[in-house]
């Protein structure tokens, strides 16, 4: 129910498929939680869910699969390209190498909103085919409610859940933590970071600090590092502190 859905940051549908997911009653939370600020996360077949009969979850995932066929060869390698910088692809090599059962969206309803998502990752071209275009393979968006939307079409084999050390299991992490976000701190028009005539600014109201004493470490002309802190009626301390490798 609701109250339940609520004291969460983030839903994650992964390898979701088919229309039968949810009862009128679990598709009327789902659309209040977005409502009131809740975020998405959909993994591959996300996109084969809900294809036809709810438009709602078809806006907050972004997109549908096309059908007939629906992707490439499961062990189908290729490359996969950044296309626009975002947090979410740290650590993400560019180009990325890998084998995956890449989705088309060209044919039979299969869409992509690009006139409401961002596309982050394209894979290049897949086949001879129109639909093998280079296409969107991973995209984002902020939903007008508050929330966050992030979905990837990489996922389909096993391997990619078991390493926690590999780029998808990273790509997932940081998909996380950016839609996962703490949407009751706002900072206005301002970033969180902001370098501005060579300084740096850094709004504590909205960068997250677990341990109210963290600060800003900067490294002095002789070498030395001060750990510098500020609290609420503007007060700074700096001590030294052993500078980080």
């Amino acid at each position: 129910n609701l109250s339940t859905l609520i004291e969460y940051s983030v839903i994650i549908f992964s390898n979701t498929s088919g229309n039968q997911l949810f009862n009128t009653s679990q598709k009327d939370n789902f659309e209040a939680y977005i409502e009131q600020g809740g975020s998405f996360i959909g993994i591959h077949a996300a996109t084969d869910t809900y294809r036809t009969g709810w438009p709602y979850y078809n806006e907050v995932v972004g997109g549908i699969v096309q059908t007939n066929p629906n992707h490439t060869p499961a062990n189908h390698v290729n490359f996969i390209d950044h296309i626009t910088p975002h947090e979410t692809l740290t650590g993400i090599p560019n180009p990325w190498e890998k084998q995956e059962e890449y989705y088309y969206w060209d044919l039979n309803g299969g869409m992509v909103d690009t006139n409401t998502v961002t596309t982050i990752l394209k894979v290049r071209e897949t086949g001879d085919n129109s639909y093998d275009r280079k296409r969107p393979i991973t995209w984002l968006h902020n939903l007008p409610q508050g929330g966050r939307s992030f979905y990837t079409a990489l996922g389909h084999a096993n391997s990619n859940y078991q390493d926690p050390g590999n780029y998808f299991s990273r790509l997932l992490s940081n998909a996380v933590c950016w839609t996962a976000y703490d949407k009751n701190v706002t900072s206005g028009n301002m970033p969180a970071v902001m370098i501005e005539d060579s300084n740096i600014m850094l709004d504590q109201s909205v960068l997250y600090f677990p341990d109210n004493n963290t600060g800003i470490i900067m490294k002095a002309p002789n070498g030395n590092c001060y750990e510098m802190t500020i609290d609420n009626d503007g007060n700074t301390s700096t001590i030294l502190v052993t500078c980080p490798n």
